[in-house]
């Protein structure tokens, strides 16, 4: 486990959605920083102290707001969830797509490696997942492993 997670190519292939139970959740931080930046992208991003409640007319982020700013503000309060699904589903096919690169034991890297299914000298991440569902059946830890024994499995 420890060669993993000083692998930082490895670790972002191990990052997933909560219905995973085989691999670990997107960090908090990341996941909220990529949800921010839609918000931003789409013009619906309040500060967290404008989500609810009244507003002060002195609040200072009116002032780059233009139109009628009370509006703005209503109409960012009514959209963010529709942004935060798509972002979810967006990370959610990014991760997907992430899946499909093979780890390299040589390099350390993530590799888009041509042989896809064929290929036998990359770890994947079905090999992974097997590897973690033969620990769950057999009562074993699957945290405690060495990569070159799972390639292939």
């Amino acid at each position: 486990m420890g060669e993993m997670m000083r692998n930082g190519e490895l670790t972002k292939w191990r990052c997933v959605r909560s219905t995973d139970k085989h691999f670990q959740l997107l960090p908090e931080k990341v996941s909220d920083t990529l949800l921010n930046f839609s918000y931003d992208v789409v013009g619906v991003f309040l500060p967290d102290h404008l989500l609810y409640g009244k507003i002060s007319e002195n609040e200072s982020f009116l002032k780059i707001i233009s139109g009628d700013p009370m509006k703005e503000i209503q109409r960012r309060r009514d959209k963010p969830e529709n942004v935060a699904e798509t972002s979810k589903s967006s990370i959610g096919h990014m991760l997907n797509y992430l899946r499909e690169y093979h780890f390299c034991l040589e390099s350390g890297k993530l590799l888009n490696c041509k042989k896809r299914s064929t290929c036998s000298p990359h770890l994947t991440w079905r090999d992974m997942k097997s590897f973690r569902d033969y620990c769950r059946e057999n009562s074993r830890d699957p945290d405690d492993y060495d990569l070159k024994d799972i390639v292939g499995l």
